[in-house]
């Protein structure tokens, strides 16, 4: 029964979500911005959709929803199909304490790593007020991008 228990919490901690259409929006705008391009568009895949521009698939693009410790934060991660980490953006979070991981600044030293690489946790800045909240979002863009 225990076990049933724990498994439950991980789910409900941490877990993908359908978007609605003004988050599936912002994600393409954020994108094409990006991606320097007006060509994007989402295809839903299973958990995640896969993001086309002109056509060709250039990678995934996850929503997520995260409970550290008390409250909920959304995110959304996008990573090319070499396994790279095309953006990474906080779309929720209410709390106060730790905001700073919402900053663009903090997020930017996520473009370009690789996840499933050996020294990605170890290359990101902690945020001072935030460690369950890093520790977590950390951990969900392994396993979310694990192959």
């Amino acid at each position: 029964m225990k076990l049933f228990f724990k498994l439950l919490a991980v789910v409900l901690l941490v877990c993908s979500f359908t978007p609605d259409k003004k988050e599936l929006d912002t994600a393409v705008k954020i994108l094409a911005k990006t991606l320097n391009s007006k060509e994007i568009v989402l295809q839903k895949d299973g958990d995640y959709f896969i993001i086309n521009n002109k056509s060709k698939s250039v990678g995934k693009l996850f929503f997520r929803k995260l409970t550290p410790k008390a409250e909920t934060f959304t995110y959304f991660l996008t990573i090319d199909n070499e396994g790279k980490i095309i953006k990474l953006q906080i779309t929720d979070y209410p709390s106060q304490h730790g905001v700073r991981i919402t900053s663009r600044n903090w997020l930017d030293q996520f473009t370009n790593k690789a996840p499933a690489s050996e020294n990605f946790e170890s290359s990101i800045d902690g945020v001072s007020g935030a460690t369950l909240s890093v520790k977590a979002l950390v951990k969900d863009i392994k396993e979310v991008t694990r192959p």
